[in-house]
């Protein structure tokens, strides 16, 4: 089975909301390593937008 890349976009935007609530969370527990891949990650979401756009 095939994924489309509107399925991914939507998985996406359903995780980031559940990460942004996990973020302002006074109890977070968001580690250097976890703040470190998520820049990796917006990273090569940045990538893709430039090589696509």
């Amino acid at each position: 089975m095939k994924t489309s890349v509107e399925e991914l976009v939507g998985v996406l935007r359903e995780t980031l909301s559940d990460l942004e609530g996990f973020t302002k969370s006074e109890d977070t527990d968001m580690t250097p390593q976890t703040w470190n891949n998520l820049e990796h990650i917006q990273t090569k979401i940045m990538d893709i937008m430039k090589e696509k756009g």
